[in-house]
Order: structure tokens, then sequence, then C-alpha cells
């Protein structure tokens, strides 16, 4: 948590108190804390929300579309792309697609074999 914090007073219902400091004894951490951490990870989601609501009307690109687009960049870079969307996959089919493509495998954290 930054130094430069403000005390202030927030009212919570008795089950939101008892939980929070449930979680701080649990994780050995303040109560304002886990407060601040809650309140500045849901002011980041927001920004996340403000985002997907600015791009909803882009059109959409297919997983097939976006590796046929990768694939006319240079090798090195389109590689480091798609392993990117690789990860993000939990789609066996669409990393079976990923590995014929590039002709590796993905194994642990980096593609092997990449030229």
């Amino acid at each position: 948590m930054s130094n430069l914090t403000e005390k202030t007073t927030i009212y919570l219902t008795p089950r939101t108190k008892k939980f929070i400091l449930h979680k701080a004894v649990t994780e050995g951490r303040s109560a304002s804390d886990i407060i601040n951490d809650t309140l500045e990870d849901m002011l980041e989601d927001l920004d996340d929300i403000k985002e997907i609501q600015k791009r909803r009307k882009e059109p959409s690109v297919s997983f097939e579309n976006a590796l046929k687009e990768l694939k006319k960049l240079p090798k090195q870079i389109s590689l480091r792309l798609t392993e990117a969307i690789y990860k993000l996959s939990e789609d066996p089919r669409k990393k079976a697609m990923f590995d014929q493509w590039s002709g590796v495998r993905a194994g642990g954290s980096e593609l092997e074999n990449i030229e």
C-alpha cells in the first residue's frame, strides 16, 4: 500500500466487516490493505469495462483469420504474437491449429524450435 494515504471513515455491514477482518488475519495484511486493493481492482475493472464498451462496435476477428494475418508478418514477430494467443486459448482445436500453422509445439513458457 502506498505511503500517501488519508484516513477516512466507511460504514460496513457487520457481515462485510467480519469478512474483511477474517481475510486480513488469514492473509497477514491489514483491513485497510484489503479494502484499498479491492477498490483499486474495481477501478481497474471499470476502466476495462469502459474500453470494452468503446470497442463494442469494432468488427471481431475470428481466431483463424487472426492467424492468417499474423502469418503475413515476419516469422519471429508472428511467432511471439501467436504464442500470446496460444497461451490465452483454452480450446485444444485452436492450439492444434496453431501448432500446425507454426510448425512448432509450445512447451513450458516459450515456443521451442523458433528459427
